[in-house]
């Protein structure tokens, strides 16, 4: 239903509909699904179509041996389904971002409304593990967005800048009571894998909590290294082996983009690998950093696909910025509308690229996930 009224609207959001469409009673809201029968048996059928092919793909991937591992945002699009379906679970005068940082001095505000917990508490959680139930349908693991906002979240008062925002809740003490206990409760409802996107100015009370929990994090091979003090990169085989290993993730730069645009830290990465520094990304480094992601100490070893195919050039784009999937914070036509330069069929047919998955992914009994 949802879908059939967006469309048949020129307005940008259910916000700016008509009264009887933007908060229908339960008599107006069984009259629009009469009305618009033939159209919402249009989208169902999409639905079902999409749901037997996701499934099939499962299917055929555990009898494989692969795992399929999914994502699940954590937040929700003030302009969704969910929002107007159940309103009494958003807080729409808050905007969730994140704070000022090194990387962002003005901070982000992402726009997504934040959760009302104390009512999806008293709901026993129901719209959650909703969620991760649907999911389970598709994948065998997924990562989890964000995970930290399940402790706390930079809520912005709407028409505020990020800067302006403050945490909820405002102390660590209430932070980690609330995470733990929320996630406790989540988790379980799936047989899915959970593995949390912990990256960023994260407490390490929370990295502890998550270790109680048994939630891998993230660890990006660029990003491990000692902050605070001399900057050197932390050995492979010293991460956690709760975790999962990677050379970028869909909101950072491609391993291409950061070898071009931060050329100090590739050359520090070059010093701790006894490399010498080119500026261009030769194919054996390249080869070699994905070898350290393959070989840390993490049970899970998981790379987006076109670190593997930009092994060889005539299996990428020629622009390394087409590479990227997203850049948080900022409106991009070229956000989430990334897709593989060749077709599956020239891909699965590249003798090189099998041979280099045979190189780095040897049946040696580890854990490895694409």
């Amino acid at each position: 239903l949802y879908k059939t009224l967006k469309n048949s609207m020129t307005l940008d959001t259910w916000e700016d509909w008509p009264q009887n469409l933007r908060d229908p009673t339960k008599e107006q809201y069984q009259e629009l699904l009469y009305l618009h029968k033939k159209t919402i048996a249009f989208y169902s059928m999409l639905q079902y179509l999409c749901h037997e092919q996701l499934s099939s793909v499962k299917e055929y991937a555990a009898r494989q041996h692969v795992f399929l591992k999914g994502d699940i945002p954590i937040l929700i699009s003030p302009d969704s389904v969910d929002v107007w379906l159940e309103r009494s679970l958003f807080d729409v005068h808050y905007a969730v971002g994140y704070p000022p940082d090194v990387f962002n001095k003005e901070g982000q505000l992402w726009g997504f409304p934040t959760f009302k917990w104390h009512i999806i508490e008293a709901s026993h959680f129901a719209w959650w593990k909703e969620r991760l139930q649907v999911g389970s349908r598709y994948y065998h693991l997924y990562r989890l967005d964000h995970i930290v906002g399940f402790y706390k979240l930079w809520l912005i008062p709407k028409g505020h800048k990020p800067k302006e925002g403050a945490y909820s809740p405002p102390t660590l003490e209430e932070a980690l009571d609330a995470g733990q206990r929320y996630l406790s409760r989540i988790i379980p409802s799936s047989s899915m894998l959970p593995v949390g996107e912990d990256l960023g100015n994260i407490p390490r009370e929370v990295f502890d909590s998550l270790y109680r929990l048994g939630i891998p994090g993230t660890r990006v091979l660029r990003w491990e290294k000692e902050w605070d003090n001399d900057k050197h990169f932390f050995p492979i085989n010293t991460y956690s082996p709760l975790s999962m290993t990677c050379v970028s993730t869909h909101d950072s730069e491609t391993l291409a983009l950061w070898w071009r645009d931060y050329p100090e830290e590739a050359k520090e990465y070059c010093h701790f690998r006894g490399w010498s520094y080119i500026e261009d990304l030769p194919k054996e480094y390249r080869l070699g950093i994905l070898q350290d992601a393959h070989n840390s100490s993490s049970l899970f070893h998981i790379n987006l696909f076109q670190e593997y195919l930009a092994l060889f050039p005539e299996l990428v784009h020629e622009d390394p910025e087409v590479e990227r999937i997203n850049r948080p914070g900022f409106v991009l036509p070229s956000n989430w509308t990334y897709r593989f330069r060749q077709n599956l069929e020239s891909i699965l047919a590249h003798k090189g690229l099998r041979e280099i998955f045979c190189h780095l992914i040897p049946n040696n009994g580890n854990n490895h996930v694409l």
